[in-house]
């Protein structure tokens, strides 16, 4: 019977996948009721406080960019890469990690792709190689960003444990952020391809000044602000209410932080509010947040009610092959479309079953790993924009542009997570 189930689900965010947008996280949801009703499991919870994140954090980058904040930041990206156009395979993904770093959403990323793909076009450099590094660094750095809704439960959950918030941007962020750089170095140094002459040549043209210059800055600056002092409490709140019950959570001190910042940035900017909602930025955080909620919900509800089966499965294979967690993660993720959604779903459970909390931690970049089905909105997004065809999908699914260096990506912050968490637990 759960092995029925289980396939059911697999069609199901298969077809989910296939149809796009959010058709995830509406046929998770009818997986729901197939499981309830038809096979009386229990009812699993709808991830709240997750969806809840990503809408604060959607809602703020959504002011940001009416206040002219994405086409400021894009002018002064388009001018730097251009001073340093020999390096902009190893420049472009430590771009789009920081930004995401900050942001907590990889959607973000997707304003420096066209100028990427021009620099590189300029420079006879194919766009695949900055680009599908690009795309991966914007996904594994939710994995370490501090208000992304996959870190701040991770951390809530293993507060308990002893394990601190700040231990785990110490591990998460070093991993991430190194392994990106070496792939980086990597695919630089064996790129021979530096002239190249593509059949489309036709140059995005970016504008030569800024139309609201005054706003854009006050907007990033902000924006920087309000994570600044998010991540100033998320760091202090141990310290300040030790022993003591907490105004606040990281979770609702993000909400409200983000919240009160995009406020401010409406104020000063003197943006219309209400304009929030028809920016392409809410639109795919909503979509997001639907399929997060679709797909959790069905997770959580197979996992409890099939919670034994699957405990002695897991422990079998971890307590002999410790590393076997991170590859488990890997296709779950995949599959689950979502580093919150599979944080949300599978981890809590791996707590409950005993899984060492070391273990997870050094397995935990693994959730990243949304490039295995190309079917990721950003990844999707680079493929459509890069107009030389250098960046492709392939005609068995698997074999596209971003496989290699994703899966080298994950496998060195993995490595590293662990020998990192061996010097600070």
């Amino acid at each position: 019977m759960i092995f029925i189930q289980l396939v059911i689900i697999l069609l199901l965010i298969y077809a989910g996948c296939k149809s796009g947008g959010m058709a995830l996280g509406l046929f998770g949801t009818f997986g729901v009721l197939i499981l309830t009703l038809v096979f009386h499991n229990t009812i699993g919870n709808i991830p709240f406080d997750v969806i809840e994140i990503i809408l604060s954090v959607i809602i703020t980058i959504s002011v940001v960019d009416l206040s002219g904040g994405t086409e400021y930041l894009v002018y002064y990206m388009n001018k730097f890469l251009s001073k340093n156009k020999k390096y902009i395979i190893i420049i472009s993904p430590l771009i789009t990690y920081f930004i995401t770093l900050l942001s907590g959403t990889g959607h973000t990323a997707l304003s420096i792709f066209p100028v990427i793909i021009n620099i590189s076009k300029k420079n006879g450099i194919k766009p695949v190689y900055p680009l599908s590094i690009s795309v991966v660094a914007s996904q594994i750095a939710v994995t370490a960003s501090p208000i992304s809704a996959s870190v701040i439960y991770l951390s809530k959950i293993l507060d308990p444990l002893g394990i601190s918030y700040n231990q785990l941007l110490i591990i998460l962020i070093p991993s991430t952020f190194i392994s990106i750089l070496i792939t980086s170095i990597i695919i630089n140094f064996f790129n021979t391809n530096k002239k190249n002459n593509f059949l489309n040549t036709n140059n995005i043209v970016f504008p030569k000044k800024i139309l609201n210059k005054k706003n854009g800055r006050y907007s990033i600056l902000l924006f920087l602000i309000g994570i600044i002092i998010t991540l100033i409490y998320n760091i202090l709140c141990d310290y300040v209410f030790y022993n003591k019950i907490k105004i606040l959570s990281r979770t609702e001190s993000t909400i409200i932080f983000m919240l009160t910042t995009a406020l401010i940035i409406s104020f000063i900017c003197k943006i219309k509010i209400k304009k929030i909602t028809d920016t392409n930025i809410f639109k795919s955080g909503i979509n997001a947040c639907i399929c997060v909620m679709g797909v959790s919900w069905l997770g959580d509800t197979f996992i409890k009610s099939h919670f034994h089966d699957i405990k002695f499965i897991i422990l079998n294979i971890v307590q002999q092959h410790p590393w076997m967690l991170s590859i488990i993660l890997f296709f779950i993720t995949s599959l689950f479309y979502s580093q919150a959604a599979t944080t949300k779903a599978i981890i809590p459970s791996l707590i409950t079953l005993g899984i060492s909390p070391k273990i997870i931690i050094g397995s935990f970049t693994a959730v990243s790993a949304l490039f295995l089905f190309p079917i990721y909105p950003t990844l999707l997004t680079a493929v459509e924009m890069d107009n030389t065809g250098s960046t492709k999908i392939g005609n068995y699914i698997f074999n596209h542009s971003f496989l290699i260096p994703g899966i080298i990506i994950t496998s060195l912050s993995i490595i590293l997570s662990f020998f990192i968490e061996r010097m600070i637990l």
